[in-house]
């Protein structure tokens, strides 16, 4: 009875080398040819994320490495606050599914950047600046426990599944690999029904 979305909206355009991506092209990348050429699920969903849904997105693999780097630097910023808090990496994969986030303290203009339109380039961009000019280890408790659920809540919101290993890779149940190898099958036979 819940509705699966309130809204829905159409990106632009998603481009590769700067031309349309297309299958007839031969520039259309599967998620597992991405990660042959040292890419990773986190990357491409980060890179994804990077450009503004009414702007077309130009993918390139130097934009997947640019990606792979932000998210590392993302963890690695993530991590020196953790360290300087008593709670470790597991602790913050639980609070970005469990964060009820009433004040976003430094992390106010990134907030107000996600809810403006969706602006998630502007999000992120004012995440990266919040935690340059965060010195952790003047943190107090109360400030270092807000600043980690604002972030962890907007980590996830975003859907940067941190501190995962290969940034965010995720192994299907069998159930799921049975169905999907089933469905590729129809899908090959022009089975579509």
């Amino acid at each position: 009875k819940i509705p699966f979305s309130q809204h829905w909206f159409h990106g632009a355009h998603l481009m590769v080398e700067g031309r349309k991506m297309s299958k007839s092209l031969g520039n259309l990348y599967t998620l597992e040819e991405i990660k042959k050429r040292g890419g990773s699920p986190m990357a491409l969903r980060y890179l994804l994320i990077s450009g503004h849904y009414r702007q077309p997105l130009n993918f390139t693999f130097n934009g997947i490495e640019a990606a792979l780097s932000a998210v590392n630097k993302l963890e690695k910023s993530i991590s020196e606050i953790l360290e300087n808090s008593k709670m470790n990496k597991e602790d913050f994969i639980q609070l970005q599914q469990t964060a009820k986030v009433g004040d976003w303290g430094q992390f106010e203009k990134a907030w107000e950047a996600l809810i403006n339109a969706l602006n998630t380039p502007a999000c992120l961009g004012n995440i990266f600046s919040t935690l340059n000019n965060i010195d952790a280890p003047k943190l107090t408790e109360n400030e270092t426990s807000l600043n980690l659920s604002a972030l962890a809540r907007l980590t996830y919101t975003l859907g940067l599944e941190l501190f995962c290993g290969d940034n965010g890779a995720v192994v299907a149940p069998d159930a799921v690999r049975k169905l999907a190898d089933e469905r590729w099958v129809a899908k090959q036979n022009k089975d579509f029904t």
